[in-house]
């Protein structure tokens, strides 16, 4: 059974004058535990509307996107940013730091979110300082 699988995804995206365009069209995708891929293609050619669509950064115009059999595209923002903390590692092309918090704070940030004892926190940022 895939981990993720991606069913019949579209995406068109439609500017202020009402012009389409249609970046997705049918894509059918299925990745296994233990799977390593890579997604290529040329400039604009929709890699970066698909990864954002699996991390549940952006709703496709139409298909369904299941993570451990759960639909991803019907669940509300709650359930996805959860999902995200939780389950979805993204690592973006920019930084995407929060400019109102040092680096340390914008490390430890996802930690603070689940919960996480203040002491482990701060363990688990020396660990990874010491690294650097």
């Amino acid at each position: 059974m895939p981990v993720l699988s991606v069913k019949n995804i579209h995406k068109t995206y439609i500017d202020q004058i009402g012009s389409s365009t249609v970046v997705l069209n049918g894509v059918n995708l299925d990745l296994f535990s233990g799977d390593f891929t890579a997604l290529m293609g040329s400039s604009g050619c929709g890699k970066t509307t698909l990864l954002k669509i699996l991390g549940t950064l952006d709703k496709p115009t139409l298909g369904n996107v299941f993570f451990s059999s759960k639909d991803l595209t019907t669940m509300t923002k709650e359930e996805q940013s959860l999902l995200r903390l939780n389950k979805i590692g993204i690592v973006f092309q920019n930084s995407n730091l929060l400019d109102s918090l040092t680096i340390e704070e914008n490390i430890v940030l996802p930690m603070i979110l689940k919960g996480i004892n203040k002491k482990i926190i701060k363990n688990k940022l020396n660990e990874m300082l010491v690294d650097l």
